[in-house]
């Protein structure tokens, strides 16, 4: 029911003293108000109104304002009315129920999005129904190839299908956004399939009629007024699936288009593609997620640093040691949807992460996946390397993830990282602790082991490693020795009780190299495994060369790419990941040591550290390095390259090695 309506007097504590003077009439419908009536009720601007008009108004539940009922919100819970902002002050609706929840005493979760009640079966994860088809055809949507007429069948273009340029039959859809001088948003999408017509074969315009065409539309992340000039809109146009070497010359058409209308990029556009995943189960999905994951860095270091720290193209949330415990589908959407809980909604936020697998899980879906790393371009080379580079990769992951299911099956994402490092229970990483647990001063026996048994056991275990395994144990150990005690020469450490400093500091190394491994991906490896063409490893590489060398690029834009990344992958014939490097020319050993009085005591002890400055094994991994398209005239550039953008010392140890 609405709330009494409290007149003038028992509002204010007095009556309208000009209520005799003159005629009254009601502010809101305009009769006159009789004598005795006015100053009993008024409005929301505090205008006298009569009686009639005043059963239009109510008061806030929570403020005790007056309100026209049109601007009240009436609370199911309470039973009252509120104003809009009192009533979102205490109040929302449950994004699966549409309940309303009282947040002051209902029992609720908060989400990214929004709120959801802990009732009616709310808040629990729902999992999307899996529907994989066996064979890619191109999907609804799709640009047609060729068009059934008559008897016959004509093609869009002189020449038929084929896919030499881009051997994938994957159907790739592309949105591009920009900004045009065409005036709104929803122009350019027209000009540009006029465009793309006039290079069809007439047979097919004149027979094109109830099929798809490309569009264009406003994006909420471009801004609505650009600095380009008068008349500059942001506008993104939607180019429908299309595959193979029609896809090739259709970035050709779209983006000489688009340009040809003023068209213009800058650091608040993105391109992004959508690449037909409705064959991919989860084993597929799971597999793709840690390739990409080793992937990531090396993409973001040949792209703007706007990237990186963009909001709608974050980086993956999965850490190494989750993708083991994925086992069937269910679990695979726990996984990714570990940041916001799985919705059918298109709106999930987990669609903002530069792999974006959400159109394609989700049960209303487009069944794509959606690759959102890349910055705007009206490039068409750099888009074509790009559909090139996905479709291998996606082609790849999933031809090794069917034979590997097939032998594994369900364990499939332990034995794809199995000889990669990520795990504790890693053979390798595994054996090296356990030179420790088994000889440390609390677990052995009565037999004490040396220091020389040590190192053979460790290279026994790791001879490409050892050498520098054992180098920087031994450092450490010294420098350890000597904040101890007085300062003593490495001859010397294991006459004073070295061989328990060398077992822990040799503890100290590994835990630490353990904790910091999150390796990245040997680009050459991968590369090698695509068969991915010459032209597209020199562009990756030039472009990864030249966004170090923009004058626009941080000295630390290639640093925070590999923030927390230690390691590099190789991949092994059967798709499944191994150690590459260990990269341990970035381990040194830090001696800072703090005062504690005023004879110059210290405190504090010697412990490894990851150094900011990359090393050659960084460099053998990155994009910078390919033996199949190297040269000497290469070399040299990228050596002033790198010495141009020197100024922190972060390529001292590249620098070196590739002079010698």
């Amino acid at each position: 029911m609405p709330p009494e309506y409290r007149n003038y007097e028992e509002v204010h504590g007095s009556r309208r003293e000009d209520s005799e003077q003159e005629p009254v009439y009601c502010a809101d419908c305009g009769d006159e108000i009789p004598a005795e009536q006015v100053g009993d009720y008024y409005n929301a601007d505090g205008e006298y109104i009569c009686e009639d008009c005043a059963d239009s108004y109510g008061e806030c539940a929570s403020t005790g304002e007056i309100y026209h009922y049109d601007d009240l919100i009436y609370s199911d819970t309470t039973g009252e009315y509120f104003s809009e902002d009192a009533y979102y002050d205490r109040f929302a609706r449950c994004e699966e129920c549409d309940d309303e929840i009282d947040l002051e005493y209902d029992d609720y979760e908060e989400t990214s999005s929004g709120y959801v009640c802990n009732a009616n079966g709310c808040n629990t994860q729902n999992y999307p129904e899996w529907v994989v088809i066996d064979k890619l055809y191109p999907p609804a949507g799709s640009i047609p190839e060729s068009l059934d007429v008559g008897d016959g069948v004509v093609y869009r273009y002189a020449d038929k299908q084929s896919f030499d340029k881009i051997p994938s039959r994957r159907s790739v859809g592309i949105e591009i956004e920009h900004y045009n001088n065409l005036g709104d948003s929803s122009s350019i999408g027209p000009a540009v399939w006029r465009t793309q017509l006039s290079e069809s074969t007439s047979d097919y315009v004149d027979n094109y009629t109830a099929h798809p065409r490309d569009v264009s539309g406003y994006d909420g992340s471009l801004h609505n007024a650009s600095s380009f000039g008068h008349g500059y809109v942001g506008s993104e146009i939607d180019m429908k699936p299309r595959r193979g070497d029609y896809l090739w010359k259709d970035i050709g058409i779209v983006t000489g288009a688009v340009k040809y209308y003023g068209g213009e990029v800058d650091a608040s556009c993105g391109q992004h593609m959508h690449f037909d995943s409705r064959d991919l189960d989860w084993y597929h999905r799971i597999v793709l997620a840690a390739y990409v994951k080793a992937i990531e860095p090396h993409l973001y270091t040949m792209l703007p640093p706007s990237r990186r720290s963009s909001r709608y193209c974050v980086p993956m949330s999965q850490s190494w040691g989750e993708f083991s415990s994925v086992r069937n589908r269910d679990q695979f959407i726990d996984f990714w949807y570990d940041t916001h809980r799985y919705t059918d909604s298109r709106w999930n936020d987990k669609r903002y992460f530069g792999l974006n697998m959400h159109p394609g899980i989700r049960e209303s879906g487009i069944g794509s996946i959606e690759i959102r790393y890349h910055s705007g371009t009206l490039n068409p080379t750099k888009m074509r390397a790009w559909a090139i580079f996905w479709t291998s990769l996606i082609d790849y992951t999933k031809e090794i993830a069917n034979e590997l299911y097939a032998s594994e099956g369900t364990d499939i994402a332990r034995v794809l990282l199995q000889d990669s490092g990520v795990s504790m229970q890693n053979s390798r990483f595994g054996s090296l602790l356990n030179i420790y647990n088994e000889n440390s001063p609390n677990m052995r026996a009565t037999k004490v082991i040396d220091w020389e048994e040590v190192q053979g056991m460790i290279y026994e275990l790791e001879p490409d490693y050892a050498r520098q395994i054992i180098e920087i144990t031994e450092q450490l150990a010294h420098e350890r020795l000597a904040n101890d005690i007085d300062f003593v020469p490495m001859s010397a450490v294991m006459t004073a009780g070295g061989n328990d400093y060398m077992l822990e500091a040799y503890y100290s190394v590994v835990n630490r190299l353990l904790g910091w491994w999150n390796p990245v991906m040997n680009m050459s490896s991968l590369y090698d495994r695509l068969n991915m063409p010459d032209w597209v490893r020199l562009h990756f590489r030039n472009r990864t060369l030249e966004r170090i060398e923009n004058t626009n690029t941080p000295d630390s834009h290639i640093r925070n790419c590999l923030y927390n990344r230690l390691g590099t992958l190789d991949i092994k014939d059967n798709g499944t990941l191994e150690i590459s490097s260990m990269e341990l020319d970035r381990i040194s050993i830090s001696s800072i040591k703090v005062p504690i009085d005023d004879r110059h005591a210290f405190t504090g002890s010697p412990y490894p550290v990851k150094r900011n400055r990359l090393g050659i094994d960084w460099f053998n991994s990155s994009m910078l390095n390919d033996n199949e398209v190297d040269n000497e005239q290469i070399k040299t550039e990228l050596m002033m390259s790198l010495s141009r953008r020197n100024e922190e010392g972060t390529y001292d140890s590249v620098i070196e090695s590739l002079e010698s």
